[in-house]
C-alpha cells in the first residue's frame, strides 16, 4: 500500500519500494484474525491467508487456483454466486458488495458454518478480482440461538403465571408484559410501552408508586409498594402488590430490572373485615368486662383512652426482681402523705406488686411510675412483652390464678378486687396497667343505682 506521507521513489528504488508493500501486505494477511480471500472473476482463489486456514481447513496450497463455490460454498447457494458475478460484469452492480452480511460456508469436512461475510471489488486490468473478508460466527450464532430459545422459555413460563410479569430497562421504562397484564388491563402492546402503565393506576396510587419506582431506579434498590391497578372488564380497580428487583453484570452495573405485580385484593379485604370485626369484638369485650366488674376495669383501644395522669410523675422505677420492693416503698409512701386508711393503700400496694410481677415475668421488665392528686393515687406499670391475645382477656382479667404463661398466680383477679379502677392496654407492643386507689371507698355500683352515699371511714 502506498504512503501518502512519503515521497515517490526514485525509478532505481522501486523495486525496493515494491518488495516493502509485498511484505507489509502479507504481514496483514498472516496476522489478520478474519479470513481474507480473493478470487478472479471466474471465481478462482488467488488469496488465502492463515485465518481462511483454520477456519475451513484447507491449506493454502489446496485453496490457491481452486473454485471457491465448489470448496466453501453450500451446493445450493453455487448457482446463485455465479449469477451474481456474472451480473457484476454486465452492470457494476452487486446486491452483496459493499455491505456486512451474514451467510452459511461449507469447511473441508462438510460441516455447514455461519459467517459475516464483506465484498469488496478490485480494478485490476479489463477483468476485477473481488476480495471477501469473512468472520466465523457460528458460536455467537449459537449463543444468540441459545438465548432466544431461553427467552422463549422465560416467556411460556411467564405467561403461564397469574401474576402480571414485567421487565424494564435500566432506565426504568417499561419493555415487556407477560400475557396476564394484556389480559387484566385490556391494552395493546404499543400503549403500554415505556411509562404508558400510569393511566392503569389509581389515580391515588400514582405519584407514590412513581416516586417510589424513580427512587428504586435512582438508587437501585429493590422496589416494594401497593397500588391499585384499574381491571378492564369490569372497571373495578383491584389491590396488587408490586415488586421489582434489578438484575447485574459482573461488574455490578444494572442491566434489566424484573418485575410482578400480585393480585392481593382479596387478602386485603379480608384483613380490613378482620380488622373491623376484631374492633366490633373488643369493643364488645370492654362493655362485657366493665359490666361484670362493675366498671373497675376499663380495656383500652389505644393511649387516648388511657387515664389522664394524676399529676407530674416522679422518676421511673424499672422493673426487676430485685427493684419490686423499692416500687412497693415508694407506693406505700406516696399513700401515708395522702393519708390513706391501712386497709386501702395495703390493698394498692398488693395489687402493685402482683402488676409489676406480671411485667417482669411475662413482659420481660419495664417500668413503674407513680402520680398522685389529692384523692387519687395513681401507678402505671409499663412492659415491652407480646401483650395479652384479645380470645384470652377474660380469663387473664378474671380467672383466679389465670396467666397467660400458664404459671400460677393471683393476676388480674386480685386487682380487680383490691383497687378501684384498673385500665388495661395491651398488645404485640407490649402492655400498660394503670391502677388508680381512692382515699376514700368508691360507692358500690348497687348503692349508686339507689341515689345512696357510702359514709367514708374515719381515717387511722
Amino acid at each position: 500500500m502506498n504512503d501518502p506521507e512519503q515521497p515517490a521513489p526514485e525509478p532505481a528504488d522501486i523495486g525496493q519500494w515494491l518488495r516493502a508493500i509485498e511484505i507489509r501486505q502479507q504481514a496483514i494477511l498472516t496476522s489478520a484474525l478474519d479470513c481474507i480471500i480473493t478470487i478472479d472473476h471466474h471465481s478462482r482463489i488467488l488469496e488465502w491467508n492463515p485465518a481462511a486456514e483454520r477456519t475451513f481447513g484447507y491449506a493454502r496450497v489446496e485453496a490457491l487456483g481452486a473454485s471457491l463455490p465448489d470448496l466453501i460454498i453450500p451446493p445450493a447457494f453455487r448457482e446463485r454466486h455465479q449469477q451474481g458475478v456474472a451480473h457484476y460484469l454486465q452492470t457494476g452492480e452487486g446486491p452483496l458488495l459493499g455491505r456486512r452480511v451474514e451467510v452459511n460456508a461449507v469447511r473441508a469436512d462438510g460441516v455447514e458454518i455461519a459467517v459475516e461475510l464483506a465484498i469488496t471489488p478490485i480494478a485490476e486490468g479489463s477483468r476485477p478480482l473481488f476480495t471477501a473478508y469473512l468472520r466465523d460466527i457460528t458460536e455467537r450464532k449459537a449463543a444468540e440461538q441459545a438465548l432466544q430459545e431461553s427467552l422463549a422459555r422465560y416467556r411460556f413460563l411467564a405467561d403461564a403465571m397469574p401474576q402480571i410479569v414485567w421487565t424494564a430497562r435500566p432506565d426504568g421504562s417499561l419493555d415487556y408484559y407477560n400475557r396476564r397484564w394484556y389480559e387484566y388491563t385490556g391494552l395493546a402492546v404499543e400503549q403500554t410501552q415505556g411509562w404508558g402503565w400510569e393511566p392503569v393506576l389509581h389515580p391515588d396510587d400514582l405519584p407514590p408508586c412513581i416516586d417510589r419506582w424513580t427512587q428504586a431506579v435512582r438508587s437501585g434498590e429493590a422496589y416494594e409498594i401497593e397500588y391499585r391497578l384499574k381491571r378492564a372488564s369490569d372497571g373495578t380497580y383491584r389491590w396488587h402488590l408490586g415488586r421489582a428487583f434489578p438484575l447485574r453484570d459482573a461488574l455490578g452495573v444494572i442491566v434489566q430490572w424484573v418485575g410482578t405485580c400480585t393480585d392481593i385484593d382479596d387478602q386485603k379485604r379480608a384483613e380490613e373485615a378482620l380488622q373491623a370485626a376484631t374492633v366490633l369484638q373488643r369493643a364488645f369485650l370492654r362493655d362485657v368486662l366493665a359490666s361484670v366488674t362493675e366498671g373497675r376495669l376499663r380495656l383500652c383501644d389505644d393511649a387516648a383512652q388511657l387515664p389522664p395522669m394524676r399529676s407530674a410523675p416522679g422518676p421511673a422505677v424499672p422493673l426487676s426482681r430485685d427493684d419490686l420492693r423499692t416500687l412497693r416503698a415508694r407506693v406505700r409512701d406516696a399513700a401515708c402523705e395522702l393519708n390513706f386508711p391501712d386497709p386501702r393503700w395495703l390493698d394498692l400496694v398488693t395489687s402493685v406488686g402482683e402488676a409489676a410481677m406480671n411485667a417482669v415475668v411475662h413482659g420481660g421488665g419495664g417500668q413503674g411510675r407513680i402520680c398522685a392528686d389529692a384523692e387519687t393515687l395513681q401507678v402505671w406499670i409499663e412492659d415491652r412483652g407480646a401483650g395479652i391475645a384479645l380470645d384470652r382477656l377474660p380469663q387473664a382479667t378474671l380467672e383466679r390464678g389465670y396467666t397467660t404463661a400458664g404459671t400460677f398466680g393471683h393476676g388480674f383477679w386480685l386487682m380487680l378486687q383490691t383497687v378501684d379502677r384498673v385500665f388495661l392496654l395491651t398488645g404485640p407492643a407490649g402492655t400498660v396497667v394503670v391502677l388508680e386507689q381512692d382515699c376514700t371507698p368508691p360507692t358500690p355500683a348497687w348503692l349508686a343505682d339507689f341515689g345512696i352515699e357510702k359514709e367514708p371511714p374515719p381515717h387511722a
